[in-house]
C-alpha cells in the first residue's frame, strides 16, 4: 500500500481459530487513525483498501456519518414520493430498529437482516411479505449510502424462499355479467362504472380512485392514470360505450373532481365484498379485474409488448406471467382438440 495514503489491510487471529482481517487508515479528516473490520474475506478486506486509498489519493474519500436508526427512519421516509411506499417503508424500517435495539445504519450487519426477515416468516408473514420487505431494506440501505451513513448494502446476497406466483384469476363472461348486474342492484349505476372502467382500463383501485374529469378525454375516447405504481402517466383508449357511460357519471359527479373521487379504499372494498356475495361468485379480488383485462388483450393476440405498456407494467416479465398462463390454457385446449379427432 502506499505510505502516502496510509492505507493498511491487518489481520487476527481469532478464538475460533479464523483470521480476520481490517482496514486501517490515517483519516485526514479526522486526523487520526480509523479501522473497520471486514471478516474472513482477505480478498474483500484488499479491495476495501484500495478503494479507501483511492478515495484518501483523489480528495473524496469521507468518514462514515453517525446518524441515529430513529433519525435515519425520519429522514427516509420524508425523501419518499408515495404515500404507500411512505406506509410500507415505516414499519419494516421500525421493525427492525426494535429488532436490532435502533443502532446506527452503518453497524448493521448481514446477519441482522437475516435474521429480522427469519423472524418476520416465523411471525407468520406469507413469502412474498418477507421479499417486499427484504427490497424496502435494500432500497434503504443504498440510500444511506449515498447520504454516508454506510460503507456497503447489509441486505445484498440474501437467499429468500420463492413466493408462489399467485393463479391468475380470470372473470369468465358469466362472472362479468352477475358482478356488474350484482353492482347496479345494490349501488346503483356510479359503482358499476367504477367495476366496468376497472375491466375496460386495468386500472388499478388507486389510479382509478385517484382519476380526474381533467384526465378523462370524453371525445377522444380515452383516461390517463397519472399517479400509477411506476410513476409514468399511462393513457388507455376506452370505447364508446363507457364513455357515454362516463359522460352521464360526469353531469352527478363533476363538483367532486373525478368520477369515482368521492369513494373510499374502505367503501371499495366493503361494496366489492357485497357485491361478490350477492353475484355468487368466489374467491375474486378486486385486483382480478385488472388481471381479466390483461389477460383479454393476450388472448385477442395483442402483442405482449404492447399489453405491458397499457398495464402499465414497469417489467415485462410481470405481463409474461400472465402469456404463461394463456399459453398454458391455450395448451390444454389444444390437446383436447387433438383428443376429439384422434377418437373421431
Amino acid at each position: 500500500m502506499s505510505d502516502r495514503a496510509k492505507v493498511y489491510v491487518t489481520d487476527r487471529v481469532n478464538a475460533a481459530g479464523k483470521t480476520i482481517y481490517s482496514v486501517r487508515w490515517w483519516s485526514p479528516e479526522a486526523n487520526r487513525w480509523r479501522s473497520k473490520t471486514i471478516g474472513t474475506n482477505e480478498k474483500r478486506a484488499n479491495h476495501e483498501a484500495a478503494l479507501i486509498e483511492k478515495g484518501i489519493e483523489a480528495g473524496t474519500h469521507c468518514d462514515l456519518r453517525s446518524i441515529t436508526w430513529a433519525a435515519f427512519t425520519k429522514e427516509h421516509l420524508a425523501r419518499l414520493a408515495s404515500d404507500a411506499n411512505r406506509t410500507q417503508s415505516r414499519i419494516v424500517l421500525e421493525e427492525l430498529g426494535a429488532e436490532t435495539g435502533g443502532i446506527e445504519p452503518k453497524r448493521i450487519t448481514f446477519g441482522m437482516v437475516e435474521s429480522y426477515l427469519h423472524s418476520c416468516k416465523a411471525r407468520g408473514n406469507a413469502a412474498s411479505t418477507v421479499g417486499k420487505k427484504a427490497k424496502i431494506l435494500k432500497a434503504a440501505f443504498n440510500a444511506a449510502i449515498r447520504r454516508g451513513y454506510l460503507a456497503r448494502n447489509p441486505a445484498v446476497g440474501l437467499r429468500l424462499e420463492r413466493a408462489n406466483r399467485p393463479v391468475v384469476r380470470v372473470a369468465t363472461a358469466v362472472e362479468e355479467a352477475a358482478i356488474l348486474n350484482a353492482a347496479q342492484d345494490l349501488y346503483g349505476e356510479p359503482w358499476k362504472i367504477f367495476l366496468t372502467t376497472a375491466l375496460a382500463t386495468g386500472g388499478r383501485r388507486g389510479e382509478l380512485l385517484s382519476l380526474l374529469w381533467a384526465n378523462v378525454d370524453l371525445d377522444g375516447q380515452a383516461v390517463v392514470f397519472v399517479e400509477t405504481k411506476g410513476r409514468r402517466d399511462r393513457r388507455i383508449p376506452i370505447s364508446a360505450s363507457l364513455a357515454s357511460d362516463l359522460r352521464r357519471l360526469q353531469a352527478q359527479t363533476l363538483k367532486d373532481g373525478g368520477p369515482f373521487v368521492a369513494m373510499s379504499v374502505d367503501t371499495v372494498k366493503r361494496r366489492w365484498r357485497r357485491t361478490l356475495a350477492k353475484a355468487k361468485v368466489k374467491k375474486m379480488r378486486l385486483h382480478d379485474l385488472r388481471k381479466t383485462f390483461c389477460t383479454r388483450l393476450l388472448v385477442t393476440g395483442t402483442p405482449i409488448t404492447v399489453v405491458q405498456k397499457m398495464a402499465g407494467h414497469a417489467n415485462i416479465a410481470t405481463t409474461a406471467a400472465f402469456y404463461s398462463d394463456v399459453c398454458d390454457a391455450d395448451m390444454v385446449a389444444a390437446v383436447q382438440r387433438l383428443e376429439a379427432v384422434r377418437v373421431g
